[in-house]
């Protein structure tokens, strides 16, 4: 029987720097870097294993690679991927679900208290002399929020969800579980009966037709004036338009996410360099435990599918 070929569409970030020694093991592994749509097809030509993140692979891709035998996701959505249509040709599709819990999580806290002490603003305004030109020795920029006896909403109340709220409960917090229009559950508050006593809300959902644009105009009216508002979801899920007005107007604190509609978000973004946000580059799954997760998953992904296990 021949070494199988495995191919890593787009080795970075996920497994940049990382020793992929566990999938060579198992074939001839061939990595880049990052891969553009009009190469995938060259490239997973005589691949019995596709590994990718982000490439878009569909019907025309599998029709061009006769031999591919299975797919493996750097990631937990499979959105990228046309599932059915692998599936009708024998193509098994593989993803890593839970390896970014405690990574996203800690980002996910890290920006409410970021957002709350207003780290970030007080610590540029110390690096461009502020401090020096205060001549006081404390000083604040704007009201901050104790976390202590704060009523905090989380949309999105998965394991993710849960390992956020177990900090916040710790210092103090009323953590509620937040329930989307419709989808009312026992111990989930629905969103209009939570949002006008929210002093922040997380959001931690996957983007579905639900949730997409959930947060407008009316949503963010609905608010205590002022609150925080923490996107670790997806960057769909926010008007980015409307988040800028509330900013503008206080209904809206401080808008904290890692996530932007596109990625990299485009030049002059309302969001990127408004005073009142805190932008990151999509890091919250990124910690090096959490891509050795992803990495070791990974390959016990290919193990399987070149096995032929199936679930």
């Amino acid at each position: 029987m021949s070494t199988p070929n495995i191919v890593i569409l787009d080795a970075a970030p996920a497994l940049t720097d990382l020793d992929i020694s566990g999938l060579s093991a198992l074939g001839v592994v061939t990595a880049y870097e990052s891969t553009q749509p009009e190469q995938l097809a060259e490239r997973m030509l005589n691949a019995d294993i596709a590994i990718t993140n982000k490439c878009r692979l569909d019907d025309t891709i599998f029709a061009a690679c006769p031999k591919l035998r299975g797919i493996s996701v750097l990631a937990t959505g499979l959105d990228n991927i046309a599932v059915d249509a692998a599936a009708a040709r024998g193509i098994a599709v593989r993803n890593v679900a839970g390896y970014s819990t405690p990574s996203t999580a800690q980002l996910a806290v890290g920006l409410l208290l970021a957002a709350a002490h207003n780290i970030v603003g007080n610590a540029v305004h110390v690096a461009h002399g502020g401090w020096q030109a205060r001549g006081v020795w404390s000083y604040t920029l704007r009201p901050m929020l104790e976390i202590s006896g704060s009523t905090i909403g989380i949309i999105g109340y998965g394991n993710i969800g849960k390992a956020i709220a177990a900090p916040l409960v710790a210092l103090g917090a009323t953590v509620l579980p937040l329930a989307l229009p419709g989808r009312e559950k026992d111990g989930h508050t629905p969103l209009a009966d939570a949002l006008p006593a929210l002093d922040a809300i997380i959001l931690q959902c996957p983007l579905t037709p639900e949730t997409r644009g959930l947060v407008d105009d009316g949503f963010l009216a609905q608010l205590k004036p002022g609150a925080i508002l923490v996107n670790t979801a997806r960057g769909p899920v926010v008007d980015p338009d409307a988040v800028c007005r509330a900013l503008d107007s206080g209904q809206l604190g401080v808008y904290a996410a890692d996530v932007m509609e596109t990625e990299p978000p485009r030049d002059g973004h309302v969001l990127t360099s408004h005073p009142k946000a805190i932008v990151t580059p999509h890091v919250a799954w990124s910690t090096d435990a959490s891509r050795k997760r992803l990495l070791a998953a990974t390959v016990e992904n290919v193990r399987g599918m070149l096995a032929g296990v199936t679930e």
